[in-house]
């Protein structure tokens, strides 16, 4: 080759991009923190249907209907039973909306396929359980398999459902105005509650209990009447 001529160089736009290696042990890491995630949230969705099926048949005589339907006398009795016992329940990962979370997540779990049941996610269950019809509950869980849907899927696919159900009959209908007035009214009031800290720490063991249990059951009725919103 004459020593004045060039020998041209690759381009970057030529040049192979190197490969990158995945080592024998991170394929292994992969798949077992899939299998893992699998057992792991079974288990989660086991220990959750149990506890639904314990509450219904302890509280409510093994009628899921009654759970759902509210009698009186037996809804009461959940509901003094679990503010009795909030902190031993809270220390159990059991507050009063994980319980009932978990109770219509078994309620809703009964009402599907066997095939259905078998790959059902604990959070694929509770989201299933904000419809209130028992068939178009079905209806959807079947799909959600069958095609494999992540939750967010699903939840839109509901959101939707909910939607539908809730559209108003007219142009004209307007939120309750007694419903307004009354959260005008919480409005005012949550405005008082700042408390400075140092105030709350200072307090005596039992009124610190106390107020514990005031912000878990407001908590609860918040997330309760959140959930409606959404209904």
């Amino acid at each position: 080759m004459p020593a004045n001529r060039l020998v041209p160089t690759p381009s970057a736009s030529t040049e192979t991009a190197p490969t990158e290696v995945v080592s024998a042990d991170e394929v292994l890491y992969d798949t077992m923190l899939e299998r893992l995630h699998e057992v792991c949230g079974r288990a989660v969705r086991d220990m959750a249907l149990a506890a639904g099926r314990t509450v219904i048949d302890g509280f409510f005589d093994g009628d899921e209907s009654a759970f759902q339907a509210k009698s009186r006398y037996k809804s009461s009795k959940f509901t003094a039973f679990v503010q009795a016992r909030a902190e031993q329940l809270d220390a159990m990962g059991l507050n009063p909306i994980t319980l009932r979370n978990y109770v219509r997540a078994h309620i809703v779990w009964c009402g599907l396929p066997p095939v259905v049941q078998q790959g059902a996610s604990l959070s694929a269950l509770v989201e299933l359980a904000r419809l209130p019809d028992s068939i178009r509950r079905a209806q959807l869980a079947v799909a959600a398999h069958r095609e494999g849907w992540p939750i967010r899927q699903l939840r839109a696919a509901l959101d939707a459902e909910l939607a539908a159900l809730a559209a108003p009959d007219g142009p004209d209908t307007q939120p309750a105005p007694a419903i307004l007035s009354v959260v005008k009214r919480w409005e005012h009031q949550t405005t008082r509650w700042q408390v400075e800290p140092s105030q709350l720490a200072a307090l005596p063991p039992e009124d610190k209990t106390r107020v514990r249990k005031w912000i878990r059951d407001a908590r609860a009725r918040l997330h309760e009447m959140e959930e409606a919103l959404r209904a």
